[in-house]
């Protein structure tokens, strides 16, 4: 490449990457709890015993974990019921009728329907404090905006890594790969040590950036496909008089089962005017693979007849954003990978600083020469 052509990319490289470095030290900074929440969260927040039973014993009846769960908490409605990954466990999700906002989970034997435990209590801070380091990385407690602003720095943080692979081209040809020079805290020593791990993590870093990018346009496209999909299902019942549903929960969940044999039952939201459909039960399955275990398809069973309505497989970009979202924490390959995940994330935070110091000591060159 020219001289020019260099100073030009490596114009883009400086500023894409100062545009978005603080934001990026934020959430590298905030993603490293992220990535071990499901270990805090059953550590510290919702890690719940579960007695040692024979293997074939249950499942459990739905219907009477409902009943249970009702009354216990009189006065609250069901919000929705979902099965615990990794163990036996029901969690009864409740919440005051008008404020889905101040819910509670009630956890269940699967197997036995016997109540466990109510997670709506003394080790509640841990779950506020991930909750806030969440929204924190994932809208900057700014909603849907705060989101694609988010994105947009993420389009620029992947121009930021293509600039940088190009200035780095001509830069190999003349140190030996590894090669740190200088005295330490020296500007020699923090430009070879910028380039190295940043090309020597470049992979990890294109497939966070382009995962978490994808992730923030990941509820756009969600509420799209609802939107153009659930009212085409339901419009046939739009005329039919709202009634008590006479079909229970553990019918609705056979029938989706049925309906999709192979896949996992993860959720099932009773009837409901906001969210899902008045007229149905929304099962909630997955894929029996580690991929398909991340797309998700909803089984819509009619409250009063059992019929099941399926809806179409997710279109490509809401399964490339689906499959992306736990890549984008290391969720594919357990503890291992989670870990793995943390320590390149430490380093994205030393490419990040050695960068800024970088640009400083550049400009402050510029100006006293």
């Amino acid at each position: 490449m020219t001289r020019g052509a260099i100073a030009r990319w490596r114009w883009v490289h400086s500023w894409t990457s100062l545009i978005c470095t603080l934001f990026l030290l934020m959430l590298c900074i905030t993603g490293l709890p992220l990535i071990f929440i499901d270990e805090i969260d059953r550590t510290f927040a919702g890690h719940v015993d579960v007695p040692e039973l024979a293997a074939n014993t249950g499942p459990a009846d739905l219907d009477k974990v409902a009943r249970i769960a009702r009354e216990r908490v009189p006065g609250e409605t069901i919000l929705y019921i979902d099965w615990g990954l990794d163990e036996p466990l029901y969690g009864v999700n409740m919440a005051p009728a008008g404020d889905a906002q101040d819910r509670r989970q009630l956890v269940f034997d699967a197997r036995t329907g016997d109540y466990l435990e109510d997670l709506k209590g003394s080790r509640q801070p841990v779950r506020v404090f991930l909750g806030f380091v969440n929204r924190l990385h994932i809208q900057l407690f700014a909603g849907r905006r705060g989101e694609l602003f988010l994105g947009a720095m993420g389009v620029l943080f992947l121009a930021a890594l293509v600039s940088g692979t190009v200035i780095y081209t001509p830069y190999m040809r003349k140190v030996a790969f590894g090669t740190v020079r200088g005295n330490p805290g020296h500007r020699r020593q923090r430009l070879d040590l910028h380039n190295l791990i940043g090309i020597a993590t470049l992979g990890w870093l294109a497939v966070v950036g382009a995962s978490g990018t994808m992730n923030t346009v990941g509820k756009p496209a969600y509420d799209l496909w609802r939107k153009s999909t659930v009212p085409a299902l339901i419009a046939p019942y739009k005329d039919v008089p709202l009634a008590a549903p006479t079909v229970g929960i553990r019918q609705a969940v056979d029938s989706a089962h049925a309906a999709l044999p192979g896949s996992r039952m993860v959720r099932v939201t009773p009837p409901s005017a906001t969210d899902g459909s008045p007229w149905h039960y929304v099962v909630w399955t997955q894929g029996d693979r580690p991929f398909t275990r991340r797309l998700f398809r909803p089984v819509l069973v009619d409250a009063q007849t059992g019929g099941v309505t399926l809806s179409d497989p997710a279109p490509w970009y809401l399964t490339a954003i689906q499959g992306s979202r736990p890549l984008h924490f290391g969720d594919y390959g357990g503890l291992p990978l989670k870990i793995l995940w943390a320590v390149l994330d430490v380093l994205a935070i030393v490419v990040l600083i050695t960068g800024v110091q970088l640009w400083w000591s550049r400009r402050r060159a510029e100006r006293t020469a």
